[in-house]
C-alpha cells in the first residue's frame, strides 16, 4: 500500500510532506506508522495506515 505523499497539517493547513520510508524490501502495510512534517510551522504528525486509507 502506498502512503499519500502530502496530507494537510492540522495546525496551520498547509501541505505536511511524508518523511517515512516504507521497508527496503516491501510496501507499507495497514498498521504502518508513517511520520509527516509540515516545513511551514514544523508539526511532525504520526499517522497509522489502515484499509480505509487506498
Amino acid at each position: 500500500m502506498k502512503a499519500p505523499e502530502t496530507i494537510i497539517c492540522m495546525e496551520c493547513d498547509n501541505e505536511a510532506n511524508l518523511v517515512s520510508y516504507p521497508p527496503p524490501d516491501d510496501e507499507f502495510r495497514p498498521g504502518d506508522f508513517v511520520v509527516y512534517l509540515c516545513p511551514n510551522c514544523g508539526q511532525r504528525i504520526d499517522l497509522v495506515l489502515d484499509d480505509t486509507d487506498e
